[in-house]
């Protein structure tokens, strides 16, 4: 199959909806063999049998990305399958559950701050770290991660197990470039603002009293959510070769909310 992709072989974690499924589908159309992972295997293999149904090469995998076996066992999986592995978008996380979705942080419990640590950074941390050094034999290859405009400003009052999280992504994905560059791997990380995928329907309503600015509140007049495929097909840009030695980069796709 030709595309951007073509011969590649990619792993997505939180493949299972939203912005991870349509990764998975965008890059299988473009090439890839795909690694489907999410905690939710059921879910998983429903984007794998949506990428076969359509033509193309995926495998599912049951991976929550907090927990190192399940990790390594999803990287085995793919080297099983496939042989090798040249892209990984680490794109599953997690927002604060109800009814502490949005909550001052001396309200929000402390396993809650842990549980979203524990997907979001922990997550990121394991997902690379399993990848890593099939990518650093082969000397090539391209990480993408899923940041936030959370990250990258701290606007999301409420949220601050999830600002911490995408923060610590942020500055992980930076350094993570310098550790790669010379083994001709590429780190970067795409920092949406606002999708409309499931996720971000399930937050309920910010308590009263509590200023939850919207994210895509933007001051250039592109105020409307982004969609889940318009996130992947940046995601894609930032995995495809054909880009050259675009790494380091933290790519806002926020409607202009950071350029303020």
């Amino acid at each position: 199959m030709a595309g951007r992709l073509a011969g590649k072989v990619a792993i997505i974690t939180g493949a299972g909806s939203g912005i991870g499924r349509a990764g998975a589908e965008l890059f299988a159309q473009e090439g890839a063999a795909i690694v489907a992972a999410d905690a939710r295997e059921s879910a998983a293999r429903e984007t794998a049998a949506a990428v076969t149904a359509a033509g193309g090469r995926a495998i599912a995998v049951g991976t929550d990305v907090s927990k190192s076996a399940e990790v390594q066992a999803m990287a085995a999986a793919c080297l099983e399958a496939f042989g090798k592995v040249d892209i990984l978008w680490a794109n599953a996380g997690v927002l604060q559950r109800a009814p502490h979705s949005f909550a001052y942080l001396e309200d929000l419990p402390e396993e809650e701050w842990d549980r979203v640590l524990s997907i979001n950074l922990t997550g990121v941390f394991l997902s690379c770290k399993y990848v890593i050094p099939h990518l650093k034999r082969q000397r090539s290859g391209a990480i993408v991660i899923t940041a936030s405009v959370s990250g990258l400003q701290g606007h999301a009052v409420g949220m601050a197990s999830y600002v911490a999280s995408k923060a610590g992504v942020v500055n992980l994905t930076r350094l993570l470039s310098n550790e790669l560059g010379p083994f001709n791997v590429r780190v970067n990380a795409v920092a949406p603002g606002s999708v409309e995928t499931p996720l971000a329907k399930g937050l309920s309503a910010p308590p009263p009293g509590l200023n939850f600015p919207k994210y895509y509140e933007a001051p250039t007049g592109v105020t409307r959510q982004a969609t889940a495929m318009e996130v992947a097909r940046t995601a894609l840009h930032l995995a495809a070769d054909d880009t050259g030695p675009l790494t380091g980069a933290i790519v806002p796709l926020d409607g202009g909310r950071t350029a303020k």
